[in-house]
């Protein structure tokens, strides 16, 4: 059986999309992400080349592109007080990772409205003990307090889920293996999701 490295992983969970497009939703006010804020995310993630991203750069490379963007947020914190800008990408419209969760606000890193009620769940989700499919992570992020950081999610690849799939999962992915179980067959989606600080120059996967 061959393993997926990043199933197990908080960073890149494997689900399913539907084969109907997903409409970008509208950011109207909100200023999207600048393109080059994009970029230098980029380069952190091809700097900070430790052993967990050079097994996704080997299966994957090249991803760290705008093709595989799925949607960059940036969120900003004052007090209690949030403000949030967006950039959606092509990968937007080709994965539906709300279909599990179609209340959520955010889903596997993939968020449904630019807003500033979900820059408040992925802010909570993010420094959670719980498993979650929130913003899945292996980073421990119990400590974070950054009041300035972006959340990028990029698609990795599309595959069918099949059991053998199903049965590489161990206890970072009970998140998600329950709901898998019941859509073998599926066409599923592998994403990648990380935490950047663009002021310290650091990602969290």
């Amino acid at each position: 059986m061959i393993l997926i490295s990043v199933v197990v992983i908080g960073i890149t969970i494997i689900f399913f999309s539907q084969y109907s497009r997903q409409t970008i939703p509208s950011t109207e006010e909100f200023p999207p992400v600048a393109k080059f804020e994009l970029g230098k995310i980029f380069d952190i993630s091809v700097q900070q080349r430790g052993k967990y991203m050079r097994d996704i750069m080997e299966r994957y490379d090249p991803f760290l592109n705008e093709k595989s963007l799925i949607n960059l947020v940036h969120i900003v914190k004052e007090g209690s007080d949030y403000e949030i800008s967006c950039q959606f990408g092509s990968a937007y419209e080709t994965v539906n990772l709300h279909r599990f969760f179609p209340e959520g606000l955010v889903t596997l890193g993939q968020i449904k409205n630019c807003d500033v009620e979900t820059a408040k769940a992925i802010d909570q989700a993010i420094t959670s003990n719980d498993i979650q499919c929130l913003v899945p992570l292996d980073s421990d992020m119990s400590g974070f307090r950054k009041n300035d950081y972006y959340l990028i999610t990029l698609l990795l690849e599309q595959r069918e889920i099949t059991q053998e799939l199903i049965d590489t999962y161990d206890k970072e992915g009970e998140c998600a293996k329950p709901l898998l179980e019941n859509f073998i067959g599926e066409i599923t989606s592998t994403v990648f999701t990380a935490i950047v600080d663009l002021d310290e120059n650091y990602i969290y996967f």
